[in-house]
This record gives C-alpha cells, sequence and structure tokens, in this order.
C-alpha cells in the first residue's frame, strides 16, 4: 500500500467514525428526548390518579362523614384511602416532577385521611 492510498484510508476511516459518532448522538438524543416526554406523560397520568382517589375520598366524606360523624359517632361507613397517593410518593418519576408545595400538600392530605379514619369504628 502507497502513502497516497493509505492516505485515502485513513480519510475514509475518519468519515465513517465521524459518521457513526454523529449517528449515534443523534439516536441517544431522540431516545433521551423520548424518555422525557415519557415521564411527563406518566407525571400526568399519576396526578391523574390522585384527583380520582380524593374525588373518591370526598364522595364518602360528603355521604358518610359530614351526616353522621358529630351525631352518631363511629358510624362512618367508607374508609378513607391513600393508597394511590401513598405509592406515587415511593415513584422517582413522580417526585422528579413534583413541586415542593405539591409534595407538602399531599403529606397534609395523608395527615387529615389518618385522622378522619379514626372516626370510624
Amino acid at each position: 500500500m502507497t502513502k497516497e492510498e493509505l492516505k485515502k484510508e485513513w480519510i475514509k476511516f475518519l468519515f465513517s467514525l465521524l459518521a457513526t459518532a454523529v449517528g449515534f448522538s443523534i439516536a441517544l438524543w431522540v431516545n433521551t428526548y423520548r424518555a422525557n416526554n415519557k415521564d411527563k406523560e406518566t407525571f400526568k397520568t399519576t396526578q391523574r390518579m390522585i384527583l380520582n382517589e380524593t374525588e373518591i375520598n370526598q364522595v364518602i366524606v360528603d355521604s358518610s362523614f359530614v351526616k353522621f360523624a358529630y351525631d352518631t359517632p363511629g358510624l362512618i361507613f367508607g374508609e378513607l384511602t391513600t393508597n394511590v397517593s401513598n405509592d406515587l410518593i415511593k415513584d422517582q418519576i413522580f417526585i422528579s416532577h413534583t413541586s415542593d408545595s405539591l409534595l407538602i400538600s399531599l403529606q397534609n392530605y395523608h395527615r387529615y385521611i389518618r385522622i378522619l379514619n379514626t372516626y370510624r369504628t
């Protein structure tokens, strides 16, 4: 192999290496972008799940607690749940997208639900 051929092969090698690196970088960026969007969609879904849980708890409070808690202690029919929000507080995706104020609100929510559940017998 002559020097000129070696130089041509070296240039081909560098360009193919550069093309591979650029292709890999683009694929990595696209994958990261898709993962971030998936995390955001997951977070939106978890917000809807918490909203559904609070709506169910509100129905229990309205139909049972408000009517009977003061007149007939111990006559609370439904147990208020925090299963969904408890599980989500342990989820890394949820924590990474949640504001500090929302986390504090969830902690207060859990505390109040535990207090309300003590009225059940």
